[in-house]
């Protein structure tokens, strides 16, 4: 496993965190995922061989927030 740490804009209250979580843990391969609201932050632990940071990324742009 190892981890991605991504800034993720939008985010702004504890439902954002939990629908971030919630999508990214349906996706085969993720891990733990830790939500830094203030920090605008999201580290995402995943098997690379399983799912890719692009995957990732889509993910959690699919859920409403900008990954940049």
């Amino acid at each position: 496993m190892v981890t991605a740490n991504l800034r993720v804009e939008g985010m702004g209250c504890n439902r954002c965190a939990q629908a971030i979580k919630d999508s990214l843990g349906a996706v085969n391969g993720i891990g733990e995922v830790e939500v830094d609201l203030k920090g605008k932050r999201v580290a995402v632990e995943y098997d690379p061989a399983a799912v890719d940071t692009m995957t990732i990324r889509l993910t959690i742009e699919n859920s409403g927030y900008k990954v940049g």
